[in-house]
């Protein structure tokens, strides 16, 4: 199965100027538990975002590049989504960013998505969701006391056909 996990707002933005809009701690406690163990799939500019701009831990990071040359340490680095696949085997999740979602997207089977309820700025956006998954299961309306913003967890299912 491929998943794919993000945080997204009411209009399915991800991110703006090359930082994710949101850090809901239940959100990344959520990432964790879901990917941990598993491979997961993004591009450069997803892992410029993470703590030391470094691998994640406890997973198979798999790096989708067009530079080539490109190596990172503690990352497998390749440069089409056949690779990828290739290399992920049959159980793996794609984390972004935007351009990456669109080139897996046809290919999910299941997406887990926190809807953050907010529209804030963004410059990289999800594709249309329902008009390729049907929703399956939604969390209950949470707050982060942190930064006040509510959200839900959602699980999306492809639509058959």
């Amino acid at each position: 199965m491929l998943y794919a996990i993000a945080a997204a707002d009411t209009e399915n933005g991800l991110g703006f100027q090359g930082q994710l809009q949101f850090h809901i701690r239940e959100d990344l406690r959520r990432f964790a538990a879901l990917t941990r163990g598993h491979a997961v799939i993004y591009g450069r500019k997803t892992l410029e975002t993470f703590p030391g701009g470094k691998p994640l831990k406890d997973r198979e990071n798999i790096i989708l590049s067009r530079t080539p040359g490109y190596e990172v340490e503690g990352a497998t680095v390749v440069s089409s989504v056949k690779e990828a696949l290739r290399v992920c085997g049959d159980d793996a999740f794609v984390i972004g960013g935007g351009s990456i979602y669109r080139q897996f997207w046809s290919l999910i089977d299941v997406l887990y998505l926190t809807r953050v309820h907010i529209a804030a700025p963004h410059d990289v956006t999800l594709p249309d969701i329902n008009k390729d998954f049907v929703l399956t299961e939604t969390s209950e309306i949470l707050k982060d006391e942190k930064s006040g913003l509510t959200y839900q967890f959602l699980t999306y299912t492809r639509k058959a056909g």
